[in-house]
């Protein structure tokens, strides 16, 4: 079974030490010395030491020995600086696809290759608008040859009918409006 300290230690990330032992072999020297540079500013706090806050400090304040783990630390600050402008490229090169995909979507729609929203909606209220009209002009028709008594029952039924209909195809034009068609 680990102890607790062993536990933390596999959870904390490879920049920051956990005691100023930690720090103190890291950069290659005493805790002694490392206490020091706690009086005199250095950053980072007990159990979150930051490595390479504690280095660029150090550097700048004239602090830590030259050698291997001063380059080591360095190295460390070059890799994340390395890693920080590479996710500044990964997010250019997606900043720029979308912008090319905003320009692809635009040149299709002034070639006619879109429709836009609106025209869409407007052509289906005058469709469905228009079928309305048809159909209740059928239903005379179809009523006639009932007589007088069943015709005006039966005109009203067919009508009710076909609105029904129509308001359904209207639902269903609803349902289907926030769907995306993939080609």
């Amino acid at each position: 079974m680990e102890s607790e300290s062993e536990d933390s230690k596999a959870e904390t990330p490879s920049h920051i030490a956990l005691t100023l032992g930690d720090v103190a072999k890291k950069f290659g020297c005493k805790v002694t010395t490392v206490q020091g540079w706690k009086k005199d500013g250095m950053p980072g706090e007990r159990g979150k030491w930051d490595l390479i806050e504690i280095a660029q400090w150090a550097m700048i304040n004239g602090k830590g020995k030259s050698g291997a783990k001063t380059d080591l630390v360095e190295a460390d600050l070059k890799k994340q600086a390395a890693e920080a402008t590479a996710q500044q490229e990964i997010e250019k090169a997606a900043k720029m696809a979308a912008e090319r995909e905003i320009a692809e979507r635009r040149n299709q729609l002034e070639r006619g290759g879109w429709v836009r929203r609106h025209n869409v909606e407007r052509f289906i209220t005058e469709f469905l608008t228009e079928n309305r009209k048809l159909i209740n002009r059928m239903v005379p028709e179809f009523a006639a040859g009932y007589g007088r008594d069943l015709e005006s029952d039966l005109r009203e039924d067919l009508k009710a009918r076909c609105d029904l209909i129509l308001n359904q195809l209207g639902d269903f034009i609803e349902k289907i409006d926030g769907l995306e068609i993939e080609e």
